[in-house]
């Protein structure tokens, strides 16, 4: 089982300004959950933040939308749970890189 946490940081110019949130991840064999807290998110007006997974294909990222944060709420919280069903079996599970 991989554990993780990694920090989110808004950048301005280039430069690493604040933190603000971070992501944790329990992957297991054949699911995994994804946890992301965060504030500031989206940075303005009513939008919404897109949640996809990616995996490489030869060299090119292909993404899988897993949700949507919507509004613009001052802090907020996604858990996200996926298994190998979810994200078309258990190669692309296995290839999964990331978060976007």
């Amino acid at each position: 089982m991989k554990k993780f946490i990694r920090y989110l940081y808004e950048y301005q110019n280039g430069k690493r300004v604040q933190n603000v949130g971070f992501v944790k991840v329990n992957e297991s064999d054949d699911s995994a959950v994804i946890q992301i807290y965060g504030k500031g998110f989206p940075a303005a007006g009513n939008q919404t933040l897109e949640i996809l997974l990616f995996y490489l294909m030869g060299n090119q990222p292909v993404g899988i939308s897993v949700g949507k944060v919507k509004g613009n709420q001052p802090m907020f919280g996604y858990r996200l749970e996926y298994t190998e069903e979810d994200v078309g079996g258990t190669d692309i599970f296995r290839n999964i890189e990331g978060i976007i």
